[in-house]
């Protein structure tokens, strides 16, 4: 595992709620966008990971029928065209095994407790960590992504549009609790809009709860 984008993740995974709204605060889209345009497949995978949990805020704080409210954002800098580029050319990935870093989750406990005590925050009780839980891919978190961005809004691009919503249908059963969730949740957003819906729909599909 590249070290060097570290500090970040530890902030964003396990999701916070209260972590994730102090740093957006900071602006982040900007600098983990540019990451997407890496060599390095295994940063791309992180980066896609910290957008999700950063947008994660907006989806859970907003009402579910609204419009996300970091679409605006992310596609004023150019993050829906550069989002929409990863899964396009990540159509041939094969779902890998999501790194192991013991010591890096040493270090991550670590930071983040001292991160929410500066903040006058307690962490919740700690979960389990099974680093071979993880196995989602590149393809995989951007379709949870671009599922979440356009949520209650049509993705006006018919070829984009089929891509997701079938990709995401493909996970609503994986063995892989964070992506059977996450997808099934990515199209009860896209859901919220008419026009998706009836692409979700249209071969008698039904999201399941």
């Amino acid at each position: 595992m590249n070290f060097a984008y570290l500090p970040f993740f530890t902030f964003t995974d396990p999701y916070s709620l209260t972590v994730t709204q102090l740093l957006l605060t900071k602006k982040p889209f900007p600098p983990l966008l540019h990451l997407l345009d890496h060599q390095d497949e295994e940063i791309i995978s992180y980066a896609l990971l910290f957008i999700i949990n950063l947008i994660k805020a907006g989806t859970e704080s907003t009402p579910l029928t609204s419009q996300h409210p970091h679409f605006v954002e992310i596609s004023t800098i150019g993050g829906i065209v550069i989002i929409f580029e990863q899964f396009s050319g990540n159509l041939n990935d094969k779902t890998n095994d999501f790194s192991k870093f013991d010591f890096a989750r040493i270090m991550q406990l670590g930071i983040r407790n001292n991160f929410l005590e500066e903040f006058g925050e307690q962490e919740e009780e700690e979960q389990v960590y099974d680093p071979n839980q993880r196995t989602e891919s590149i393809k995989d978190r951007t379709a949870v992504l671009i599922g979440n961005l356009f949520r209650a809004q049509e993705i006006t691009n018919t070829e984009q549009r089929s891509g997701v919503i079938q990709h995401l249908k493909s996970l609503v059963n994986n063995r892989e609790d964070w992506i059977r969730t996450e997808s099934r949740k990515a199209l009860k957003c896209l859901a919220q809009n008419p026009v998706n819906r009836t692409e979700i729909e249209n071969d008698g599909f039904t999201i399941p709860e």
